[in-house]
C-alpha cells in the first residue's frame, strides 16, 4: 500500500465573544419592545400559554386568516466591519409545506418583507417550497432567490433553535438544535458569500399559514449581536505531503490535512470535493482541526481535492492535486527464498510478488555465487501470471531452484528485453557483479541468514505495504506462492504454484 502522509451531531457550539449586543429580546416584560408587527398589531401577541424559553414569547394570533405576517425590527448592519451573530426559537405545531412555511430575515434592505424587490438573508423552511431541512437563503428580490446552505435537520413540529454567524469575510455558519436550547447544536453548514453587504436595515419573523394553521407560530428568545471583525487571522491549512501528490492506480493513498489559526479562533475544516470513494471527516471546533482524507483510485488521471477552514474572520482553501499513474514494470520483486535447513537441504526456490495480472515469461532470475560471477546453471526463466489472491491485486509465484548454496550467494531479478535487474540482492554478505546483467553492481545482503533449521521455514518480507522498499525480511514459516503470512498488501489467499 502506498501510504503518503501527506455534521457531527451532539457538537458543542464553538463560542464567540461578541462585544456589542443589538437586539436583546426575550419578551418577559409582556411587550413587543422594538418590535413592529405586520400585518397589524391584532396578529401578534405575547402569549405565556406554550413557552419557549422563559414565560412569554412572541405568537401568531388565531384569526383564522390564510395570509403571511411578520415583525421586524430596526438594525444597521455593518458586514464589511463586524462580525455578526444571531440566536433565536421558533417553534410551529405543523410539519411544514408550501402553504405553511416560516422563516426569520436575518438581514433585509426593507422593512417591507412583502417587497418583490427585497434584498438580503434569511433562514428558515420552506422558502422556496423545496423541503422542510432549514436553510440559509440569499434573496436578491423574491423572484431571484438561492439557497446557500441546506442542513440535514428535517423541521417538524417540536420547537428548535437556531443560531447563525457571519464574519466579516463572509463566512456564514449556521447551527440549529432541535430542542428550546442553545447548549448543544449541531453544525448545519458553512460558506462564503459576500454578494449583499449595502443597505442591510432590518431582520424579522415571519409566517405564511393557511387558515387552519393561522396561529401556531411561536417565536421567542432572539438576540442579534456584533464585534469588530477582522482581528483574528484566516486559518491556515496544511498537507502532511504538500500539495502535489503521487499514487499508483489501485492503491490507496492517505495524508493529513490540518488547519491552525495563530489565535483563540473556532470554526470548521472541510472537503468540498471529495472524489468519489474518498474519506474525510469534516471538522468544527477550537483551532486546531486536523482530519485525514484516504482514498483508492482505480482510474488513471488527474486530481484535485479543495479543503476548505472557516473562522470568525473568513475562509480560507487548499487544493491538493493527486496524480494517479500505472503501476510500473518493476512492481515485482523478490518476495521470499529458501536456501539451507537441517539435513539435506530441500524445496530451495525463490518466490516473486507483484502486481496481479503481470506476465512473468518476461522476466528471468540469476543466481550469482559469491564471486559475484553469474551460476548459469541455476538461471531460471520464469512463466505464469501472477494471481490477485484473495481481490488484493497482488500475487506470489513461486519457483523451485535447487543447489542454492550454504555461504554468500545473489539473487537477480531481471526484465528481459530491455534487459533491466529490478532487485539484486544476497544472503551471508554482499557483493559486487563481475559478470551477467548486474555485472558491476553491489547486491544488497538481506541480513538474516538461514542455518541448519526446518526445511518448513525459510527467509521472506513482511509488513504492510506495496512494493519492495516496504517491507522488511524475516526468518519465519514459509508461505511458497502465496503473499506472507506477516505481509499485508490488501488480503491474501489462493495459491499459485510453479514446479
Amino acid at each position: 500500500m502506498k501510504n503518503i502522509k501527506l455534521l457531527l451531531v451532539g457538537l458543542l457550539l464553538p463560542m464567540f465573544s461578541y462585544a456589542t449586543v443589538l437586539v436583546d429580546s426575550d419578551f418577559e416584560d409582556g411587550t413587543m419592545g422594538d418590535w413592529v408587527p405586520k400585518m397589524s398589531n391584532e396578529c401578534w401577541e405575547i402569549s405565556s400559554t406554550t413557552t419557549l424559553e422563559g414565560s412569554k414569547n412572541l405568537k401568531a394570533v388565531d384569526l383564522d386568516i390564510a395570509d403571511n405576517i411578520y415583525a421586524y425590527t430596526n438594525v444597521t448592519f455593518d458586514v464589511s466591519n463586524y462580525d455578526y451573530e444571531w440566536k433565536f426559537m421558533m417553534d410551529s405545531n405543523i410539519d411544514p409545506t408550501d402553504g405553511n412555511k416560516f422563516w426569520f430575515w436575518l438581514a433585509a434592505d426593507k422593512s417591507d418583507f412583502n417587497d418583490a424587490t427585497i434584498k438580503g438573508y434569511l433562514v428558515g423552511v420552506q422558502y422556496d417550497g423545496g423541503n422542510d431541512n432549514l436553510s440559509i437563503w440569499k434573496v436578491n428580490g423574491t423572484s431571484d432567490v438561492t439557497k446557500i446552505i441546506e442542513s440535514s435537520f428535517d423541521v417538524g413540529t417540536s420547537p428548535f433553535s437556531v443560531k447563525v454567524t457571519r464574519s466579516s469575510g463572509g463566512v456564514w455558519t449556521l447551527y440549529y438544535n432541535n430542542d428550546n436550547s442553545f447548549d448543544i447544536m449541531t453544525l448545519g453548514g458553512t460558506v462564503g458569500d459576500t454578494s449583499i453587504t449595502t443597505g442591510l436595515i432590518t431582520s424579522g419573523p415571519y409566517f405564511i399559514s393557511t387558515a387552519y394553521n393561522s396561529g401556531k407560530f411561536k417565536f421567542d428568545a432572539c438576540t442579534i449581536s456584533r464585534e469588530a471583525g477582522g482581528s483574528i487571522p484566516l486559518p491556515i491549512i496544511t498537507s502532511s505531503e504538500g500539495t502535489n501528490v503521487s499514487v499508483y492506480v489501485d492503491e490507496e493513498v492517505t495524508f493529513d490535512i490540518t488547519a491552525t489559526v495563530g489565535a483563540t479562533s473556532s470554526g470548521g475544516l472541510f472537503s468540498t470535493n471529495k472524489t468519489s470513494g474518498s474519506t474525510f471527516t469534516d471538522k468544527t471546533g477550537d483551532f486546531p482541526l486536523a482530519s485525514t482524507f484516504a482514498w483508492t483510485s482505480d482510474t488513471i488521471g488527474s486530481y484535485t481535492v479543495i479543503f476548505t477552514s472557516t473562522n470568525e474572520t473568513g475562509v480560507t482553501t487548499l487544493p491538493v492535486n493527486i496524480e494517479v499513474t500505472e503501476i510500473p514494470d518493476n512492481k515485482l520483486w523478490i518476495n521470499e527464498f529458501h536456501y539451507d535447513n537441517d539435513g539435506t537441504d530441500a524445496d530451495e526456490g525463490v518466490e516473486i510478488c507483484g502486481k496481479a495480472g503481470i506476465d512473468l515469461s518476461a522476466y528471468k532470475i540469476y543466481i550469482y555465487d559469491g564471486n559475484g560471477t553469474v551460476e548459469s546453471s541455476r538461471t531460471t526463466t520464469l512463466s505464469g501470471i501472477i494471481p490477485n489472491e484473495d481481490n488484493s491485486n497482488y500475487g506470489a509465484a513461486w519457483f523451485y531452484i535447487s543447489g542454492l548454496e550454504n555461504g554468500t550467494e545473489g539473487i537477480a531479478l531481471v526484465k528481459n528485453t530491455p534487459e533491466e535487474v529490478f532487485y539484486f540482492i544476497s544472503y551471508e554478505g554482499s557483493f559486487t557483479a563481475i559478470d551477467g546483467p548486474a555485472s558491476g553492481m553491489e547486491s544488497e545482503d538481506v541480513g538474516i541468514i538461514e542455518g541448519s533449521e526446518d526445511v518448513n521455514y525459510s527467509l521472506q518480507l513482511i509488513g504492510n505495504g506495496s512494493r519492495y522498499e516496504d517491507f522488511e525480511w524475516s526468518y519465519s514459516l514459509r508461505s511458497h506462492g502465496l503473499i506472507n503470512t506477516d505481509q499485508s498488501m490488501k488480503t491474501k489467499g489462493s495459491v499459485f504454484m510453479i514446479n
